[in-house]
């Protein structure tokens, strides 16, 4: 009996996720983090591909898991990406007050310390996925990845703004891991624009999400005025950075909506 592209595709991710949990279990390395995270993301978009097939009842555990476990290794990662900034822009006030290193060094260890439990965690859930995977029809998952990619055009058709543009980039991502279980070969083209369009609205929320992050800060410093200093000269760069990627989302978005 063949397997679908579906079911290769999550025995793939099955494999790759528990190789990368291992693999930061013993090196506690940031970027095998971050690569268990990324297979997070691919066994997450099966998991709701599967909720609009059966029921969500039906999964509501395994999301409730997988959710649980993916927002941890995220607020490691946004963490990451907001030190990182810190550094690149020479806020050694604001991140040595507010944002210090090792507040990170903590959060990756608490986590370090819950692999075993996750290691549980997901056999259960992959124990679950895996009957639905084998008795879901291949057609489901063509006219699934055809209806997001329909989903997607209308969504730019109808001029999104900026309040928008996370659901958009999520879409594409749910997308982009569907394409793995369908044989569609005309998507090539857009597969390489929209991979552009996700990376530039990525970016443009790495600056959202830092920003929010002093705007959380500015209250609880409001007495000391080097921290409050370093923050307002943070939000004058992030304002200027937030600019420049917003307009490289609105020359994508716009470059599709001509194209059309």
């Amino acid at each position: 009996m063949s397997h679908s592209l579906l079911h290769t595709y999550f025995k793939q991710r099955v494999k790759q996720v528990f190789n990368h949990l291992h693999d930061f279990d013993s090196s506690m390395s940031e970027t095998d983090l971050h690569d268990f995270r990324v297979e997070l993301k691919k066994m997450r978009a099966i998991l709701k591909f599967l909720s609009k097939v059966y029921s969500k009842q039906k999964l509501k555990k395994s999301a409730r898991l997988l959710s649980n476990i993916f927002q941890q290794a995220g607020d490691i990662r946004e963490y990451q990406i907001l030190l990182q900034w810190l550094d690149k822009s020479d806020m050694n006030e604001l991140k040595n007050q507010c944002f210090p290193e090792h507040r990170m060094v903590e959060m990756i260890q608490h986590f370090q310390q819950q692999t075993h439990l996750f290691k549980l965690e997901l056999k259960e859930v992959v124990d679950q996925l895996s009957d639905f995977i084998k008795s879901t029809n291949s057609i489901l998952s063509e006219q699934y990845a055809i209806d997001l990619f329909a989903q997607i055009n209308k969504i730019i058709l109808k001029d999104c703004n900026a309040s928008q543009w996370h659901d958009l980039r999520k879409r594409i991502k749910q997308w982009q891991y569907a394409c793995n279980w369908v044989n569609e070969k005309d998507w090539n083209l857009e597969q390489a624009y929209f991979q552009k369009l996700q990376e530039a609205i990525g970016h443009w929320h790495d600056i959202e999400t830092i920003q929010q992050n002093l705007v959380a800060q500015q209250k609880a410093y409001s007495n000391q005025i080097e921290v409050l200093k370093e923050i307002t000269k943070a939000n004058q760069l992030l304002e200027k950075s937030n600019k420049l990627r917003k307009r490289e989302v609105q020359v994508l978005l716009t470059r599709k909506v001509i194209s059309i």
